[in-house]
């Protein structure tokens, strides 16, 4: 079929250029990411090989239990393939700009279904298979399993990654029949995140990880009740498990699943491509419908915004309410709000959960002992944020940053005014966490304080890293926020700002431990112990400044030597 190739070859030769043309920096950098993505494949296939083996060691559950645990994974992946498809298929099939040449061509509809399809299933199907293939991986090398394994194993996934695609692409298809591709997709992308977000909070209350411990069960017959996961046999997750079990195993009716999943994945083809060829026509005209575009503005906005007028220069003023009405415009920003929340509640939810009334002897110690770890932790998690809201924030400007450098404004003030758009805002995220669960924790005074100052000083170098490293390597040619923060530098800023708040925590460490005791001890520290706090103090403070100024002033002085 030399049609697919020709209508998919500009995507594979665009892919083939960059890669051939790549400099000496490019080269590093894929090594780099490959060498990160071998450290992946090797840290899960070694967590599930642990997992695995110890169900494996359990006397009558252990191979009920491995089932049901790569069922659970098959349907999460499932219902993941497809909303991936229901996104990516929107641009692949509407909203890609190639495709106005494309369906301008005398070529048969069933082509550029079947050509948009493939492109569409690699898209949005290669995260999946990353993270399954170490899984497979695992379970082959507990079984001990032969390569026949490994090779009908990878087989069996491929008509499983089509159904999903089929089905996303068809569902797509017909909502954009009936609603403009332009506002779908923000209806997709509200609707995904909100059940992404929904499935998270509900997967921590559920609390999985009781099932590793059958010993606080009541009866056998709650433990089963508990692991009851959806497993109609209607599901092409459910045949995907099964076949991979039986080549596992060589127990079940393995071959007849394997053949439903080869079987179901022709017939959605054809099927899919009847209904492309008769719904397509009048979706692409749909699609051709301009978006309306709705400003942040009104009387509301106004107010909220108004201290900026008093607070800030005029320039920096402009930039920050261009990147707010931004930011709210784009569903596919402000929609990650509602897995922000969800964050958040788990969070605090985790707090609750950790079983200190079984050392009640321990307790206080133990509950502030999680509460000066907790400073790490919710570093941790502010520096996922950075790189995600506030690394790609240089590069959103994208093509137009000429604008910037052309206008009276100069690089200093476009990059602090990057830097203040988001530092209030992570300033009262990072002390939400911090002093909610240390409510929760229930601690000293000194630890409620000493918390809440940390994470005050520790956001301001988050935050400076973020800016900073994300103005040394902007990518003003890329307009997915996501895929800006999958780049060699976001990368290095998590390395960075993850090493950044490690090496404050453990400078906190020792000073806290000696005040710590000595209140509860009422003992008074001497002199050469007060030295050994102040300097452990001041060195994390200075680590902070550096951490916070260093990198501000490397961007400023990189964006201002860059050629346009």
């Amino acid at each position: 079929m030399p049609w697919i190739y020709t209508l998919t070859k500009p995507d594979f030769l665009s892919v083939w250029n960059r890669m051939k043309r790549g400099t000496r920096t490019d080269i590093l950098k894929v090594l780099f990411l490959s060498a990160l993505a071998i450290l992946f494949f090797i840290l899960i296939f070694f967590l599930f090989t642990k997992v695995l083996l110890y169900f494996h060691s359990i006397p009558v559950f252990g191979d009920f239990l491995i089932k049901k645990l790569l069922l659970i994974l098959f349907l999460t992946f499932f219902f993941f393939l497809i909303f991936s498809n229901l996104v990516t298929s929107l641009s692949t099939f509407f909203l890609s700009g190639e495709m106005n040449l494309i369906v301008a061509k005398p070529v048969p509809l069933s082509q550029i279904y079947y050509a948009r399809l493939l492109l569409s299933l690699i898209e949005s199907s290669w995260m999946v298979l990353i993270l399954a293939l170490p899984i497979l991986f695992a379970y082959g090398n507990v079984y001990s399993a032969g390569m026949s394994f490994y090779i009908n194993g990878f087989l069996a996934l491929i008509p499983f990654l089509i159904i999903c695609s089929v089905v996303g692409a068809f569902i797509t298809i017909l909502i954009v029949s009936v609603f403009p591709a332009r506002k779908i997709r923000d209806f997709l992308i509200i609707i995904s995140f909100i059940i992404f977000g929904g499935l998270y909070v509900l997967f921590r209350i559920l609390q999985p990880e009781k099932l590793i411990n059958p010993e606080i069960f009541k009866n056998i017959a709650d433990y089963f009740t508990s692991l009851s996961v959806p497993d109609s046999y209607l599901l092409p997750s459910v045949w995907l498990s099964e076949t991979i079990m039986y080549y596992l195993t060589g127990k079940g009716d393995g071959r007849f699943y394997s053949l439903l999943l080869t079987s179901t994945a022709l017939a959605f083809l054809i099927i899919g491509e009847f209904f492309n060829s008769i719904i397509f026509p009048s979706a692409w005209t749909k699609a051709q419908e301009a978006k309306g575009s709705r400003v942040a503005r009104g009387s509301f906005f106004e107010l909220m915004t108004s201290p900026l007028s008093i607070l800030l220069p005029r320039g920096i003023k402009a930039i920050i309410l261009k990147d707010i009405k931004t930011f709210f415009r784009d569903a596919s920003q402000w929609t990650q709000i509602f897995l922000l929340l969800a964050l958040i509640i788990v969070y605090f939810m985790n707090f609750r959960l950790i079983p200190f009334d079984k050392a009640p002897d321990l307790s206080f110690f133990l509950k502030n002992l999680v509460s000066f770890l907790n400073l790490g932790l919710a570093g941790f998690v502010l520096s996922a944020m950075a790189v995600r809201f506030i690394y790609p924030s240089i590069s959103l400007e994208g093509k137009n940053f000429w604008l910037i450098r052309s206008s009276p404004l100069s690089v200093r003030e476009f990059v602090w005014s990057k830097f203040l758009t988001n530092i209030f805002i992570f300033l009262v995220l990072g002390e939400i966490l911090i002093i909610v669960s240390n409510i929760l924790l229930k601690v000293t005074p000194f630890m409620m304080l000493l918390g809440a100052i940390t994470v005050f000083f520790m956001v301001f170098g988050i935050v400076g890293l973020a800016v900073g490293i994300g103005a040394i390597f902007p990518r003003f040619y890329v307009d997915n926020p996501a895929r800006i923060a999958t780049g060699f530098g976001g990368f290095l800023y998590m390395i960075t700002s993850l090493l950044f708040v490690g090496i404050t925590v453990a400078l906190e460490g020792y000073p806290t431990y000696i005040i710590f005791w000595a209140q509860l001890s009422h003992y008074k520290l001497k002199i050469g112990e007060i030295l050994i706090v102040i300097l452990c103090f001041a060195s994390a403070f200075l680590l902070n400044i550096v951490a916070f100024y260093l990198p501000m002033n490397l961007g400023i002085r990189y964006l201002e030597e860059r050629e346009l």
